[in-house]
């Protein structure tokens, strides 16, 4: 367990790169037709204890090919890797990340870990989360989005997310779409007015928020969704919290404009663009 005094925590947005999906697998009144763009993102976090990660996107180096049927990435050259240039502009190495918290096991939110597969970060993630890649093959959890095999090959130090203690931030448990998902309160002077809540998929977009919408697509229960939902919204209303949808593409744009970093090496319109000529030439 990190146990630390009450300090003020700087979150860093970092938009790593843009995906495809049917707007149906964000909200669930989405269109089963229509394909929106969404930001694959993670959060550096500058803490009294040196930097750590919420999330840590997608590996995209190794993720380029056209999926056909769930989503598809999007990224201006093959060679990019973001997720380092991200390291880069921070000037950090990757020895100086001591901790990464992970909302969930999806590929897109728990990629990159082979740069940390030499023991020097800890590893947060609900344990639910770590059953649920135990009781399914890798059929099943390559179809759902769930890396297995990158998951399982790396020498990673797991920590139990449920155990972890460091004032200025806050795990909740948002379980629904996936059964061990976790959003993030943080208390910080950088983005809103003193403490946001970063929903990762519990929230994709700005519409699931307004419209109190869950996910289109859950592999935990449809009504925990709903209810972790409700739960995000009841919190921000009661605490004066930010809540930050977790793909929402033009939110994240605005918000790395004024507060991180776009190493995508492209703009949201760029990746609307790609996305009809990809579309396009998969049809």
């Amino acid at each position: 367990m990190i146990n630390n005094p009450k300090v003020t925590t700087a979150a860093i947005p970092v938009i790593l790169g843009w995906e495809a999906v049917k707007k149906h697998y964000s909200i669930e009144t989405g269109s089963d037709s229509e394909w929106i763009v969404e930001a694959v993102t993670c959060i550096f976090l500058n803490t009294s204890v040196g930097f750590g990660l919420i999330d840590t996107g997608t590996s995209f180096p190794s993720r380029l090919s056209f999926s056909g049927s769930s989503n598809f990435y999007l990224l201006p050259q093959e060679n990019t890797d973001p997720f380092r240039t991200a390291l880069q502009n921070l000037d950090l190495d990757a020895s100086e990340i001591h901790f990464a918290l992970l909302s969930h096991l999806h590929d897109d939110h728990a990629g990159n870990l082979e740069v940390f597969d030499n023991g020097f970060v800890r590893i947060f993630v609900s344990p639910k989360e770590l059953d649920f890649i135990k009781q399914h093959d890798e059929s099943y959890l390559h179809k759902a989005g769930f890396d297995k095999a990158a998951l399982v090959k790396h020498s990673f130090l797991w920590s139990d997310l449920e155990k972890f203690d460091f004032g200025s931030i806050s795990p909740i448990s948002t379980p629904g779409h996936t059964p061990g998902h976790c959003s993030f309160m943080i208390e910080t002077t950088n983005i809103g007015d003193g403490g946001v809540v970063f929903c990762c998929d519990a929230a994709d977009l700005s519409e699931n928020i307004s419209d109190v919408k869950p996910p289109g697509i859950c592999f935990g229960e449809k009504s925990e969704a709903k209810a972790s939902l409700d739960k995000l919204i009841s919190l921000a209303k009661c605490d004066k919290l930010t809540l930050i949808p977790g793909h929402d593409g033009r939110y994240w744009e605005e918000l790395t404009t004024l507060h991180g970093m776009n190493c995508s090496g492209m703009t949201y319109l760029d990746a609307c663009a790609l996305k009809e000529e990809l579309i396009d030439a998969h049809s």
